[in-house]
Order: C-alpha cells, then sequence, then structure tokens
C-alpha cells in the first residue's frame, strides 16, 4: 500500500507553482482591462487572489454572450482569441504527428 507522503520541498514547489499561477492571473486581469473595458463593474472579489484559483472565471470573450461580447470587448478582441485557440489547436495536432 502506498502512502502519501508530501515532503518540504515538494511543498515548496507547489507553493511556487501557485504564486506562478496567482502573478499569470493578475497579469491577465489588467490586460483585460484595458481590451474588455466592459468587464469593469465586475466585483474584484471576484478576482480575490485567496480564492482557489482553479475556481476563478476567467472571463475569455467566448464565454460571454454576443451581446456582451459586443459591448465589452475592444474590437477584433474575440477574433483574437479564436486565432490564439486555432494556433494552439494546430501545434497540439502536430507535436501529436512528430
Amino acid at each position: 500500500m502506498k502512502t502519501k507522503v508530501t515532503t518540504a520541498h515538494r511543498h515548496a514547489e507547489i507553493l511556487e507553482l501557485k504564486k506562478a499561477i496567482s502573478r499569470s492571473l493578475s497579469e491577465l486581469r489588467q490586460s483585460q482591462r484595458t481590451l474588455m473595458p466592459g468587464l469593469a463593474p465586475i466585483p474584484d472579489e471576484t478576482y480575490n487572489d485567496e480564492a482557489t484559483d482553479d475556481l476563478l472565471k476567467l472571463w475569455l470573450p467566448s464565454e460571454l454572450s454576443t451581446r456582451e461580447r459586443d459591448s465589452w470587448c475592444l474590437p477584433n478582441i474575440p477574433a483574437l482569441e479564436f486565432r490564439f485557440h486555432y494556433a494552439q489547436a494546430d501545434a497540439a495536432a502536430w507535436a501529436q504527428l512528430m
């Protein structure tokens, strides 16, 4: 029977990864305030850094209704997100072929 052992080193690694995710989310929020000004009315507690990061809503254009996307986002931001996801899928497909 395997027991679950967490060493101090592994715990430190996990904390460092959580800090990196929090920094990335903070950078995303800053970009969103510029590129998606309609998100400004969303309460800041939605972005509480103490919240579990895997439960946070990212508020990507693709998650919004068409009406919200049109009124909240600067022009072409939804298309930019689409191109980004397309490039990710294309890269993943090429990686599978290699």
